[in-house]
């Protein structure tokens, strides 16, 4: 019983950080998260997907990674930071492979769009 309880401890996640890291699925690496010999109760391992603007270029980058979140209130908590740049936003998961969704980008079109759809019924 014991050796499955640590076997579900760890986590495989995507690995990347770059220009690379948001569509080129094909180049990313995975990684295996939480040794189970060294996680504590307080401590889960969790997948991280950072969107940050780049210091540098100042161009949207993201970065997928693996780590280990400290567990407040029975939920991961982590904080989220990268030396390349500013965190915009930061994602959080605890499922297999969990951090590869894309970003999620919407144009002034697509705004515009959704909001004559929920109009043009009450109009016609």
């Amino acid at each position: 019983m014991l050796l499955k309880a640590n076997f579900e401890s760890s986590l495989n996640c995507y690995s990347c950080t770059g220009t690379s890291c948001e569509s080129e699925m094909k180049s990313w690496g995975k990684r295996t998260c939480g040794d189970p010999g060294v996680l504590s109760k307080d401590h889960v391992p969790v997948c991280v997907k950072v969107n940050y603007k780049d210091k540098a270029t100042s161009k949207p980058m993201v970065e997928r990674k693996c780590a280990v979140a400290e567990t407040k209130n029975g939920k991961p908590d982590y904080h989220c930071s990268n030396a390349n740049g500013e965190v915009t936003d930061c994602l959080l998961c605890q499922t297999e492979l969990c951090n590869s969704a894309p970003s999620t980008k919407m144009s002034i079109f697509g705004v515009c769009g959704v909001v004559l759809a929920l109009l043009a019924p009450k109009f016609l």
